[in-house]
């Protein structure tokens, strides 16, 4: 839809997304069941001897979340219904054509003749190449590893650390997930500030989401082979959080600057990364209770294939051809 400039639009989202990941366990906190210790019951050692069970209502922040979601599609409805979104160039020359036919009398005809040629034009797919069939693997391949590690990690992060040599407890572990949200909303933040200005230049950044991706899934690994304190774990979720962060936005940009997605596209993309987000972490977690290194050594592994198919997307985009050629 903005070609080249949709770095400002998939960055703002992008933003307000990773704000929704930093505000939405905070909003559910208060309605998690939780178990708070009995002061009166207290051993020698001053630990509690019993526990008190706190129940909670975990179908209230559901419940908050699916009244905004429909709050939000009343709107897009209301917006749709309006104002119908029509393509810049079927609009562009269509406005024209009737400028063009009121202003000289006398030409209805040819006006209704080019009017009916473009829309044969329109209906006539362009042809499949070879070439656009492989662009088009690599991009939804490379959505669909984004998304599948994103949910990975903001899944198994607590698990990881709950079972690693540390053996944090599961609110420690949670809070310590806190760090990963809230480098991802100032690494955005930034981002999409310098995309209201930059935005020609922002796409390529996304080599340093890759970096960082990796950086981070390796400072993991060493953390728990070497087994090294806390600041292994502070160093990993700053490399995790500016890695996540405008990694799905950049590579949206990358590809959309250089190649018009059409629905069908777009359709196997939501389909793809639908998929990638619920198998990557049934697959992963499986082995995280026995094996912590499984998560940062399977999101390494998918972090290094998704960066080899995307410099191979971007050696091909960058070949001569037309841009903005239809997929």
């Amino acid at each position: 839809m903005w070609a080249d400039k949709s770095a400002i639009y998939m960055t703002g989202y992008q933003l307000f997304y990773t704000f929704s990941v930093l505000i939405g366990p905070l909003m559910a906190q208060p309605f998690v069941t939780r178990y708070e210790p009995i002061v009166a019951n207290l051993t020698g050692n001053n630990e509690p001897e019993s526990y008190r069970e706190i129940h909670g209502n975990i179908g209230i922040p559901f419940i908050i979340v699916g009244a905004l979601f429909l709050i939000f599609a009343i709107i897009l409805l209301c917006i749709h219904i309006y104002k119908r979104y029509v393509p810049p160039s079927k609009s562009i020359s269509l406005a024209s054509l009737q400028t063009s036919g009121s202003s000289a009398p006398g030409v209805e005809s040819s006006v209704s003749t080019t009017s009916s040629t473009l829309s044969l034009q329109n209906k006539q797919k362009p042809p499949i190449t070879f070439k656009k069939v492989v662009n088009m693997f690599l991009f939804v391949l490379i959505v669909g590893i984004i998304v599948g590690l994103n949910f990975t990690t903001f899944n198994l992060l607590p698990t990881f650390m709950e079972y690693s040599h540390l053996n944090m407890a599961p609110e420690k572990a949670d809070t310590m997930q806190t760090i990963l949200s809230v480098t991802m909303l100032i690494y955005v933040t930034v981002y999409t500030l310098l995309a209201l200005k930059y935005w020609c230049y922002m796409k390529n950044l996304i080599y340093i989401n890759w970096f960082m991706l990796l950086s981070g899934n390796i400072v993991l690994i060493l953390f728990i082979h070497y087994q090294l304190n806390t600041w292994a774990i502070w160093l990993g979720y700053i490399f995790l959080g500016i890695g996540h962060s405008t990694l799905y936005s950049c590579a949206m940009t990358f590809v959309s600057s250089h190649i018009k997605l059409s629905n069908r596209v777009t359709g196997t993309v939501v389909c793809v990364t639908g998929l990638c987000s619920a198998i990557f972490p049934v697959i992963c977690g499986q082995f995280v209770h026995h094996w912590p290194v499984a998560l940062p050594s399977m999101n390494l592994i998918l972090g290094t294939s998704g960066l080899v198919a995307f410099i191979l997307l971007h050696v091909l985009l960058n070949q001569k051809a037309k841009p903005n050629s239809n997929v």
